[in-house]
């Protein structure tokens, strides 16, 4: 993403929205919801195949440094939360796959950043790649756009790369972001990619799991081996998983953009909570079928932790019409 001639005036936590955008986004919900709706309108139009739903504690640390005591983190307090692990696109564990961890918090009082959302809960919501591939939800919806076209056209990602260099980018860190192998979703870090705001600055979260959680490849793996892992580590071996939860906090508005998720971001990562989740038997019928129907959003925030940057934009309305259109289908 090209910068303007006003980044320099940019403050810390300012959001610029580019041109069209708001064209860009529409594009980017339709596009989503004919997909659903050609492909399977009951699965997530994002991350559908779910490794589980584990019950969890999220544990605000007492000794965080007094400037980023904000909204979630202002106190010391365990909460009550949920996590779901999923593959980005895949049916098959095999596939090279972005893997996503989104975590719901529960018993969060305050001003939410939607006004209608009248929950209790914050939402964070991580893959296990640093950057997003798309710097803007244009450069989001051409990518989509010829990923479509390439299911009749297969130089159709080709001749998209090959228009700019910007989308030959966009192409090879979306490539880049596939993993393969991934030992266990317990066994990775995750990162929020996208920016957020934190009271009056902003930051990216940041999950590191502890060592205790590593296991090794299992040979050979399976189509399903994420989640027998977990079945493996939580329930058979009666194991707990633990991971610790950073937030990085921007501190050059030019270097560490708000509008471009492709850069990475230079500064220092501040543990501030840590998440216990205890051994348990996930994978029953009762928990998969709730799993399933819970919805994970970025705008399931406090106003202090608003989703910040084009493709947060983008992905309110998408996230909306894609959780609209899967529970219409099942109910």
């Amino acid at each position: 993403m090209k910068h303007s001639l006003n980044d320099s005036l940019l403050k810390l936590g300012e959001e610029r929205k580019p041109p069209a955008e708001e064209q860009a986004i529409a594009g980017i919900a339709k596009l989503q919801t004919d997909i659903m709706k050609a492909t399977n309108p009951h699965l997530r139009g994002q991350h559908p195949k779910a490794h589980g739903c584990v019950e969890a504690e999220f544990t605000v640390l007492p000794d965080i440094p007094k400037a980023l005591q904000v909204g979630v983190f202002q106190y010391p307090k365990t909460y009550k939360a949920i996590i779901r692990f999923s593959n980005g696109k895949s049916a098959s564990d095999l596939d090279p796959d972005v893997h996503g961890m989104a975590i719901k918090v529960f018993g969060i009082k305050g001003k939410k950043a939607l006004p209608a959302d009248d929950s209790d809960v914050q939402d964070f919501i991580l893959i296990d790649n640093e950057v997003f591939f798309a710097s803007d939800a244009e450069s989001l919806l051409g990518f989509m756009m010829a990923r479509v076209a390439a299911q009749k056209n297969p130089n159709a990602v080709k001749e998209f790369m090959e228009k700019s260099e910007h989308n030959a980018r966009t192409v090879a860190l979306a490539q880049k972001a596939l993993k393969k192998e991934l030992p266990s979703p317990l066994a990775v870090p995750y990162w929020s990619t996208v920016p957020y705001k934190f009271g009056e600055g902003a930051v990216k979260y940041s999950v590191k799991p502890a060592e205790s959680n590593q296991v090794a490849m299992p040979q050979p793996p399976s189509e399903n081996y994420l989640r027998d892992a977990m079945i493996e580590h939580l329930t058979k071996q009666q194991k707990q998983a633990v991971f610790d939860f950073y937030v990085q906090v921007q501190t050059d508005a030019e270097t560490m953009p708000i509008e471009d998720p492709t850069v990475v971001w230079t500064s220092l990562e501040v543990k501030v909570a840590t998440i216990q989740i205890a051994p348990q038997n996930f994978n029953t019928p009762e928990h998969n079928k709730r799993c399933e129907e819970s919805s994970f959003t970025p705008w399931h925030a406090l106003e202090v932790h608003r989703p910040l940057g084009g493709i947060n934009r983008a992905r309110k309305p998408v996230y909306e019409a894609s959780s609209v259109l899967r529970h219409q289908q099942v109910s």
